[in-house]
């Protein structure tokens, strides 16, 4: 029976407290690390072809453009809300481990020196076990892949297509014979076999359902924009027939142009009947046309310069093909080129009825990939982080770290540290100068000074420093692309999100100077780059703000009658299941964290091209590269802005109370923490009532009581100081500053303090 309660006792143990946090991020970074593993091994077993398929890509949807682009957006951001959870579970566990025991500070005392106290410090990289410091770095170092390619795991591939346009009889719409690349093209020559395969494939097609209908007008605007991809449509047939004819069946070059030999069509076909007129292909692919974009003067390579080239021009209002422009001034028309030498056609072709456009319907998907090779390493990160989450849990399970200030003040309330004993006055910045000076802590009475301070003051000038070296830098980074971005493609014409017409990066062939191709894994690092540097300010930030909050918090004391905020909670203490932040700023800034990591990740992306050929049998060639959003730059430019002003407005907000400032320093809490002297009144306050405390009581027992009841920082009763006469100090005019129970007054202005 007692074995079964030892059990139980143990649980309630391990589930209370920081490992009540501790095990439920585990368990959620366990289950999110399932979840992606399970991913990973649907995409190499069910589609893919086992682990042969480890370095390729699985299609996660094919379909609808306009479906993959939305969703692909909110793919990345639920990936960003994933990698984001299982960071802030990693770094829990990271600042546990750099939070010092009771016997690490004592350590660190004896040498003169102070440990911080609710904060993730490399200060104290030095004073926790060298394994911790191990850990400590493996989970940082595993953090790095996170950034670099979580966000590149699921790619967007968008496809489109060429096409050709045809100009022909409506005979060629019959089944007419044909011969290309038709009559009306100047300079001929023997026509490939690829074309004449896709001129007959389209043929062959026009009884299929597939082909609309559509008069020129609209066929103009689907084909004629240089700038729109096709995803929906291909190929276009343009009917045209002779000028005093409703239908053609085709011509002969001897009777259209005049001189066909010299025209260098073969003697066997001068006198053939050909349906056709011309034929001519186009890009209009996502690559093709986001290549051009990165040149101003090249629109690319429309209907009109296509019939322009070939002595024509098409009015679709009035269905006329006419190889002449026609005279404002009358109803004649003049030929389009003046010299009519320059026009190889005769005469009466030289105008046509341009009667409607076949349009053929396809559907070019757009598809949604996911990277196997990049996904292995994301899940291989996070089941190491798993790992060493549970190694932290089993290696501190007897062990109670100093993670809050609250456990701090408790530890050295029940167990005063004598390195600090007649320093309760001195803040962070004296304790600091003794440490500078060498020598150890010299026990002083002080003058404290009551005026309201900011609490900017309580943070380390070079943490200051440090952090918004880095924001500032990211800032001032953000704010060079975007400058550079602006230059190529402006805020208003720029669009949010993994958008192919969005301009590509340029980098004048750097990868290929350096030795690497534009691989995935290349791409990857280059475009996620800006999110470890996000990940390091967010860290930088997160601590600036914690420190802030905890002086708060240590100022609260001075104020009212409080119960410590502790991990492990005893008597009337408040049990935490934070660290340091509160709620109501810690998860707005993981919210906004996550929001940023997604911002970023629109701002550079990869993009994968899938151009289809306008030549039978159509195959598809595909590219990757890198691509960025001017919008998506300057949005979380000014959400970073925004953000870096937060601090720099709480450091102005006065501290509560009168107390000094700890700057969370494990020295400052000791020496506030000596309530021995205080414990004389043997009166403690229980349920309301005052009770006198038992002559035979302790004071061990006292004390105990003390740190687990309500308690307040300030001038208590003190009958013994560390402090003598021969110190040159009156000691009777000398006060003592702990935290008390009961009758706890408030410092004065300018008066000396010690004990």
């Amino acid at each position: 029976m007692f074995l079964k309660m030892g059990k139980r006792a143990t649980r309630r143990k391990l589930l209370s407290g920081w490992r009540a946090s501790a095990v439920a991020l585990l368990l959620a970074a366990a289950a999110l690390s399932i979840t992606l593993c399970s991913l990973l091994f649907a995409s190499l077993f069910r589609l893919g072809n086992g682990w042969t398929s480890l370095g390729d890509t699985s299609i996660l949807f094919s379909g609808s453009c306009k479906t993959s682009s939305r969703l692909n957006l909110g793919l990345h951001f639920l990936l960003n809300i994933i990698s984001s959870a299982i960071l802030a579970s990693s770094n829990f566990f990271m600042q546990m481990l750099l939070a010092p025991t009771r016997e690490d500070v004592d350590k660190a005392h004896a040498r003169s020196r102070f440990a911080e106290i609710g904060v993730q410090s490399f200060r104290n990289l030095g004073i926790v076990p060298l394994s911790n410091v191990i850990i400590w770095v493996l989970l940082a170092v595993t953090s790095v892949p996170l950034h670099l390619v979580f966000n590149s795991c699921i790619l967007e591939s968008r496809g489109s297509t060429k096409f050709l346009m045809v100009v022909a009889s409506d005979g060629f719409t019959k089944g007419a014979e044909f011969i290309a690349p038709g009559v009306g093209e100047g300079n001929w020559y023997d026509s490939t076999q690829q074309s004449n395969a896709t001129l007959a494939d389209i043929q062959h097609s026009l009884s299929n359902s597939t082909w609309e209908r559509l008069n020129l007008a609209d066929c103009w605007e689907r084909y004629n924009d240089t700038r729109a991809a096709l995803t929906d449509h291909r190929h276009v047939v343009l009917v045209i027939s002779n000028r005093n004819e409703s239908e053609t069946t085709g011509w002969t070059a001897s009777e259209v142009r005049f001189n066909a030999t010299a025209d260098d069509f073969p003697s066997s076909i001068i006198d053939s009947r050909n349906s056709l007129w011309f034929a001519g292909d186009f890009d209009r692919t996502d690559a093709g046309i986001n290549n051009r974009a990165q040149y101003k003067d090249d629109p690319g390579y429309s209907l009109d310069e296509f019939l322009y080239d070939r002595y024509f021009h098409l009015y679709p209002a009035s269905g006329l093909l006419a190889a002449d422009t026609p005279d404002d001034s009358s109803s004649n028309y003049l030929p389009y080129y003046r010299n009519i030498s320059h026009n190889p056609f005769n005469e009466k072709y030289y105008t046509f009825n341009a009667q409607y456009c076949l349009s053929e319907a396809v559907t070019i998907p757009c598809k949604l990939e996911l990277e196997n090779s990049l996904l292995s390493i994301v899940c291989l990160v996070c089941l190491i982080k798993c790992i060493l989450c549970v190694g932290i849990l089993v290696k501190l399970r007897n062990i109670a770290p100093l993670a809050t200030p609250g456990d701090a003040i408790e530890s050295f309330i029940i167990n005063p540290d004598t390195t600090t004993t007649g320093m309760c006055s001195l803040g962070r910045n004296d304790f600091a100068a003794q440490e500078k000076e060498g020598g150890g802590w010299i026990a002083t009475a002080k003058k404290l000074s009551i005026q309201p301070m900011r609490s900017m003051i309580t943070v380390p000038p070079l943490i200051w420093s440090w952090s918004y070296i880095l924001i500032v830098l990211s800032i001032a980074t953000s704010l060079f692309f975007l400058i550079q971005a602006t230059r190529v493609r402006s805020v208003a014409s720029s669009y949010f999100g993994h958008d192919p017409r969005n301009p590509n990066v340029y980098m004048s062939g750097l990868l290929e100077r350096a030795g690497f191709g534009p691989n995935t894994a290349t791409l990857s690092i280059l475009a996620n780059l800006p999110q470890l540097i996000l990940s390091t300010c967010y860290l930088a930030y997160n601590g600036l703000l914690t420190r802030i909050f905890s002086e708060f918090e240590w100022a609260s004391y001075s104020q009212a009658y409080t119960s410590l905020r502790v991990t492990q909670r005893k008597g009337e203490q408040l049990s935490t299941y934070r660290l340091q932040l509160p709620l109501r700023w810690s998860i707005p800034l993981l919210v906004i964290s996550t929001l940023l990591h997604w911002l970023f990740s629109n701002c550079l992306y990869i993009i994968i091209y899938e151009s289809h050929d306008a030549y039978y049998p159509y195959e598809t060639s595909s590219f990757r590269w890198l691509q960025f959003s001017t919008i998506a730059i300057l949005i979380s430019l000014l959400v970073i802005l925004l953000l870096a002003a937060v601090p720099i407005m709480l450091g102005f907000c006065k501290l509560p109370g009168r107390m000094v400032i700890a700057g969370n320093s494990s020295a400052v809490i000791s020496a506030a923490c000596h309530c021995a002297t205080a414990v004389t009144s043997r009166l403690l306050p229980e349920k309301g009532i005052i009770h006198e405390v038992a002559e035979e009581e302790s004071e061990e027992s006292v004390l105990w009581r003390i740190a687990t009841g309500r308690i307040r920082w300030g001038v208590v009763s003190s009958e013994r100081s560390a402090l003598s006469d021969g110190d040159g100090v009156d000691v009777a005019s000398v006060g003592h500053l702990a935290f008390g129970m009961k009758d706890v007054g408030e410092p004065e202005d300018g008066r000396l303090y010690a004990g």
